[in-house]
């Protein structure tokens, strides 16, 4: 695996987990 494979695989994770935590926050200040 070259840098640039393994430096977007660490992007998309990323962008996933925030994403993730946006919609969880986003939920429990709702209530």
């Amino acid at each position: 695996m070259s840098i640039l494979d393994i430096a977007q695989l660490v992007f998309i994770s990323v962008v996933v987990i925030v994403s993730f935590v946006g919609m969880v926050y986003v939920i429990k200040n709702n209530r």
